[in-house]
């Protein structure tokens, strides 16, 4: 007898427990200071001058909430006028906020219940415009208006408590909208390889009875049908709504496709969604055919295998995810199942990003795939913060706000010949070491490489070490059952062993975020513009190298993540041992910044006639990075200098260069070196993506424009480097009447002042066909201040504001159609 007791006392409890939690938020808050609802008026609603009825005293405050018990009766589908004012007599303005259970589950968290917010805060009305939705549901439910002083109040504070702020609560009976149903309906997949296929009555207004038509003959009268199609075919299917105004029928034409044949092997894994908020996971796929939108993360795990996509062996192909609308970035994955055994192995791994709002990468298809045969292919995507960590993110994770979907993939055989193509990441080498990337089309059966130095290798992607400096001529011939190939890059590689730098320890960067990073690099010579910290540790101590004296100091500009302040820290090896002392060899501190700008002091005891390394470090502020250290969201790039012998022994070169002519109309120019202390190698950087090694080079440019120069004077005691900004102005019209070749463009419409400026710059244009133009303002060092767009009609001004940027000579490029008209402006 007890027994029961004890059951029926725990059941009351139970309920009440359950009672409880069914139940509108009360919120609190404190409106002593007179930061109280004063009046609002919705429909039939008018609830004037109450002047903080519920605010009490300093002394006995109150609840600074009312269920006022004012209703009104709404109807779905129409607009509402609303006015809310506080308290005008009062010095401080209020914001607003007001919210409308749409679907009755006791609370506002719901997308589109947050139905009006005040841009800003106000002592006057703020008025609006509520419209109830026809998915709302019909019956009584309640709306929430808040007030909060000097603030803007946010969807997410309904329930929120506000130290000067007050709330009211008002009842609505909504009405079903007098109008048939606006039918609509989505099915789970529109691809089905087994022929069940699972369908959504997605009509927004009331429904009384509904009747399906799946396009097989056969029908069903319930609102979410599950369907089995007994054969393979294309569908049309049918929802006809009704209600008591009416009837209204959907078809979706040949929208249901049912697979005639298998789909792939059954994978050993299917993974879970654990939990997940609305709009995590993937929602758009893109892969060669497939072009697959789907639900959110809060659906789970998706096989749409049946979902297929042809691409042929050694072709390549671009995958792209994403999930428009995310809370926030998410980290991606991809696997095809290339040998088809049902497992995905981290060699089959295609796509690898994190933190980001989408994720594409190109995916070649491998010579090994399995042919004629369906092959599955996964994709996940989930919330960055949650998402397993490092190798332990695999195809059968289980996922917490995210989640994963299944594809396939049909491969087809190559049957074109071989056509060759290759890579190195760097055509220069200090070491002498050089991967080479196969890039050959076709799937290639044997490869024969000529490096250019009497050796050759097989090799498909081989090593190759070369032991002397020079200028090499690489031939790589490629084969398969279909045809032969070859191809021959002159002058490929270039070897200086005498700028080799002393190898040093390597910082890995552990978890990169938002911007975080190395954005560019100017020091003397040096001018690098790099992605940022999501490339991790790279080494640009062979390819950006720049001579110094001892006893002089050289400015420095680092630029890092603009969302993000960061520490930047400088070392160089001044005695080159490898290693950076963190006292000596610490040669520029800069803290939380974006722009870090300042010297560097180069030692007199500093190693002379050989490259030091130089290491520049950002990470957040306050990380007090050492040289050696993993940065935690930034990156360490490394770079060199090579410090002059003091006195008249030999020395590296100072680089210098002249043109024939800088303004040209057929485009062949000739260069000519006038680098001091004697040179014995060059390279030059035509800026159009040409180089050359010769001593005085005459090179064409094959299209108009403007072009950056730079050459690279070296010898056994280390190089240099000039760059000459906007050096070589190629166009047609210089071959017109002016004597001197140097014609401007016709006529330049653009009007740029004032110049010299002190910040503000206006641009205005006389007449043009374009009224949509791309401009770009650089620095002499060639660094992008300004990337954008304008729109600008006959009279009208646009301006763009420089005041942030240091003092100095600018370019100004604007791109009108296939024009491009250069100014220089001096910012004072």
């Amino acid at each position: 007898m007890r027994f029961y007791k004890h059951l029926a006392s725990l059941s009351i409890s139970l309920a009440i427990t359950t009672l409880s939690y069914a139940q509108y938020c009360t919120p609190t808050g404190n409106c002593t200071r007179n930061d109280f609802i004063n009046e609002f008026s919705m429909h039939t609603i008018s609830n004037l001058n109450t002047q903080g009825s519920n605010c009490g005293t300093f002394q006995n405050p109150g609840t600074a909430y009312s269920n006022t018990g004012l209703s009104a009766s709404v109807e779905q589908g129409k607009s509402y006028f609303m006015s809310v004012r506080g308290n005008s007599g009062f010095a401080q303005p209020q914001g607003f906020g007001i919210w409308i259970d749409f679907n009755q589950d006791m609370d506002f968290d719901d997308a589109g219940e947050f139905v009006s917010s005040s841009p800003f805060p106000t002592n006057q009305d703020f008025t609006d415009s509520i419209k109830i939705p026809l998915t709302a549901k019909i019956g009584t439910t309640r709306m929430r208006v808040r007030s909060l002083r000097a603030n803007i109040v946010s969807s997410t504070q309904s329930c929120s408590t506000f130290n000067t702020g007050e709330t009211e609560d008002y009842t609505l009976v909504i009405t079903a909208a007098p109008i048939p149903p606006v039918t609509d309906f989505e099915a789970k997949s529109t691809f089905s390889c087994n022929g069940t296929v699972e369908f959504f009555d997605l009509t927004p207004n009331q429904v009384t009875s509904r009747l399906w038509e799946f396009g097989d003959g056969t029908t069903d009268t319930t609102k979410n049908p599950v369907h089995n199609y007994s054969s393979g075919g294309t569908y049309t299917v049918k929802l006809t709504c009704i209600n008591s105004f009416g009837s209204k029928t959907e078809t979706k034409i040949n929208y249901i496709t049912v697979s005639a044949t298998s789909g792939p092997i059954n994978p050993n894994c299917t993974p879970k969604t654990i939990s997940s908020a609305a709009g995590f996971g993937i929602r758009s796929v893109q892969f060669g055919s497939i072009s697959q939108s789907s639900q959110d993360a809060t659906v789970g795990y998706e096989d749409f295998s049946c979902v297929q996509t042809n691409v042929t062996q050694g072709s390549t192909y671009t995958m792209t995810l994403s999930a428009n609308g995310a809370p926030a970035n998410q980290n991606y994955r991809a696997w095809i199942d290339f040998n088809g055994d049902g497992v995905f192995t981290s060699q089959e791994s295609v796509l690898s990003v994190d933190n980001a709002t989408s994720a594409s990468a190109p995916v070649t298809i491998p010579p090994g795939s399995v042919l004629n045969k369906p092959l599955r292919m996964r994709v996940a995507a989930v919330y960055y913060l949650t998402a397993p960590s490092g190798a332990s993110y695999t195809s059968c994770s289980d996922l917490t706000n995210g989640q994963m979907e299944d594809y396939s993939v049909l491969v087809a055989p190559n049957t074109l010949p071989a056509v060759a193509d290759f890579k190195t990441d760097q055509t220069k080498s200090c070491d002498g070491e050089v991967q080479f990337d196969d890039l050959s089309q076709n799937v290639p059966t044997s490869w024969n490489w000529d490096f250019g130095d009497g050796n050759s290798s097989t090799q498909q992607d081989p090593k190759h070490t070369y032991s002397a400096s020079g200028t090499y001529t690489v031939k790589l011939s490629v084969s398969n059952q279909f045809g032969t190939d070859s191809i021959t890059k002159t002058g490929y590689i270039t070897v200086d062993l005498s700028s080799n730098v002393k190898a040093a320890c390597v910082p890995k960067s552990l978890s990169h975020r938002d911007d975080y990073g190395i954005h560019y690099v100017l020091f003397n010579s040096i001018n690098n513009i790099t992605q940022d910290g999501r490339e991790g540790y790279q080494d640009y101590s062979c390819n950006f190298q720049d001579t110094v004296e001892p006893g002089i100091s050289y400015n420095i500009e680092v630029k890092t993540g603009g969302l993000n302040k960061e520490d930047v820290t400088v070392w160089i090896d001044f005695n080159n041992d490898g290693a950076f002392n963190e006292t000596s060899e610490k040669v520029f501190t800069s803290v939380n910044d974006t722009i870090h700008k300042g010297t560097i002091s180069i030692v007199s005891a500093a190693t002379t006639n050989t490259p030091l390394r130089m290491r520049i470090t950002s990470d957040v502020v306050g990380t007090q990075l050492k040289s050696c250290d993993d940065a935690t969201y930034g990156q360490s790039e490394d770079y060199a200098v090579y410090v002059k012998q003091s006195g008249s022994g030999p020395q590296a070169p100072t680089a210098s260069f002249s043109a024939d002519s800088t303004k040209v109309c057929k485009g062949k120019v000739k260069f000519t070196d006038g680098s001091s202390n004697s040179p014995t190698s060059w390279l030059w950087e035509f800026g159009d993506g040409s180089t050359s090694v010769l001593k005085d080079p005459t090179h064409q440019y094959t299209a108009p424009g403007i072009y950056t120069v730079k050459l690279t004077s070296s010898n056994t005691h280390g190089s240099d480097t000039e760059t000459k900004t906007a050096f070589i102005d190629f166009d047609e019209v210089y071959c017109g009447g002016n004597p001197d070749g140097i014609e401007e463009l016709s006529e330049n419409p653009f009007h740029i002042y004032p110049n010299p400026t002190q910040g503000q710059l206006n641009l205005s244009i006389d007449k043009s066909d374009v009224q949509k133009f791309s401009i770009r303002i650089l620095s002499v060092q060639g660094q992008i201040i300004y990337l954008g767009s304008m729109e600008l009609e006959s009279g009208s001004i646009q301006t763009l504001d420089l005041s942030g940027e240091q003092r100095g000579l600018y370019f100004v490029e604007i791109q009108a159609g296939e024009e491009v008209y250069l100014h220089k402006i001096m910012l004072n």
